[in-house]
């Protein structure tokens, strides 16, 4: 299991990784949502797979996956999370915060 930061939105995420994904693979998912620390476990199919170039790199491949047969409930609670550190973004970047 991996633990590493991801690209998030309400639809889908991107993610580093050692192994490629083929597409359309079922990845299941356990996210945790800061600064809450809400637990999720979703089921995400893989839409596309690059390979960085440097060979160096563990994490040489960036996964993105769009969200599967996600209940109303976790889709809420994503939206709102998203909403939020969108929110925060943007005070950070006027010097608000």
């Amino acid at each position: 299991s991996n633990v590493c930061c991801v690209n998030l939105s309400a639809c889908g995420l991107a993610f580093p990784t050692d192994k490629p994904a083929a597409l359309n693979q079922y990845i299941s998912l356990e996210l945790i949502l800061y600064p809450n620390n809400i637990r999720l476990t979703l089921l995400a199919a893989a839409i596309s797979c690059d390979c960085y170039e440097e060979e160096s790199e563990r994490n040489k491949y960036v996964v993105r996956a769009d969200f599967v047969d996600m209940s109303e409930a976790n889709q809420e609670v994503l939206v709102q999370h998203v909403i939020k550190r969108q929110a925060m973004q943007l005070k950070q970047q006027r010097g608000e915060g």
